[in-house]
């Protein structure tokens, strides 16, 4: 929480799936029920939801914008939905995963034009919550998402150009990644679901 609102912190705050001060559940079923670290819960990301449903998305919304934005708004609902049944079953916040902002899935203007604002839309819904926005991708277009309203702010550091000084310029607050210099310390090793393709674990 220090980290979070830019406080002094003693040592190295890391995150992962266990033993960290920041506990990445991938679904609800891994809530600890008592205990004094936090707690976020895996959600993808409406774009993610339909990779991982096996719907390419960005090609409905091209050939049937109707259909394409009555399944984004679908997705949508289902995210909302499950974000708010984490923080019902004892979540601190949500580990949302950002699919889909970044060349490989999406060109600038398919990502700006349909999903942007539809995640800021569901971030912003549930703000008061600890929630961790992680950008997943290569090359990410971080600068689209870098005022997305979140605690803390991730993104594959090793697969993007920036460095985590880049990152500061251009988001204030806690900046969590699997780098030394990020606020919050990622521990990939135990948590390999957030690196490459996305996986609807809550399917």
């Amino acid at each position: 929480m220090a980290a979070a609102r830019g406080g002094v912190v003693e040592g190295r705050v890391t995150a992962g799936r266990t033993d960290a001060d920041l506990i990445v559940c991938a679904t609800t079923k891994g809530l600890a029920r008592s205990g004094d670290r936090m707690q976020v819960v895996e959600v993808l990301n409406p774009y993610g939801r339909a990779k991982a449903q096996g719907l390419d998305l960005n090609a409905l919304l091209a050939e049937d914008p109707a259909q394409g934005g009555s399944e984004l708004e679908r997705l949508a609902a289902e995210t909302r939905a499950e974000i708010a049944h984490a923080l019902e079953s004892g979540a601190d916040g949500v580990f949302y995963r950002v699919v889909g902002a970044a060349p490989d899935a999406s060109t600038p203007m398919e990502y700006g034009g349909h999903h942007l604002e539809v995640d800021r839309a569901i971030l912003a819904e549930f703000e008061d919550a600890f929630n961790v926005l992680f950008v997943e991708g290569a090359d990410p277009y971080l600068d689209f998402v870098s005022d997305l309203p979140a605690r803390f702010f991730g993104w594959e550091v090793d697969r993007s150009p920036m460095t985590v000084g880049e990152v500061r310029s251009l988001r204030q607050g806690a900046l969590i990644a699997a780098h030394p210099d990020a606020d919050i310390v990622l521990d990939l090793a135990s948590a390999p679901l957030f690196a490459r393709e996305p996986v609807d674990a809550h399917a």
